[in-house]
């Protein structure tokens, strides 16, 4: 009975892996934002047109940075033990806009929140 119930366990936690891996590979494949050209990488600069800045000011510069944003959400998931814990990782993300990991913030991008809920949606 106990032999049974730690093959199960064990089978669980593969299960739950491999669920977040299959996430982390889905978010992986944002690409960077296509209306900015990137310059530098250290440190990060980039150039985006006047026209392409969201209408509301104080926005930081990493709204614009899909790379950024796609690589805290990763490290987010990767941080997870349960696909439980990694879709609710994604769904406060999505409620608040932003994605906090390790004590950095970062406000998301509209086309980024898009593919963080279709993600979700394919999930729930």
């Amino acid at each position: 009975m106990m032999e049974k119930l730690k093959d199960i366990q064990d089978q669980l936690q593969k299960l739950n892996t491999q669920a977040l891996r299959t996430i982390a590979e889905n978010l992986s494949a944002i690409q960077q934002n296509p209306d900015i050209n990137l310059i530098s990488n250290s440190p990060r600069i980039y150039i985006i047109s006047l026209s392409q800045l969201d209408a509301r000011w104080g926005v930081e510069p990493s709204y614009y940075d899909f790379e950024r944003q796609r690589d805290m959400l990763i490290a987010g998931i990767k941080n997870k033990q349960t696909l439980q814990e990694g879709i609710t990782f994604l769904k406060r993300t999505v409620e608040e806009r932003k994605v906090s990991y390790q004590g950095n913030v970062c406000f998301l991008h509209p086309v980024i929140i898009a593919r963080v809920q279709e993600i979700l949606d394919n999930v729930d």
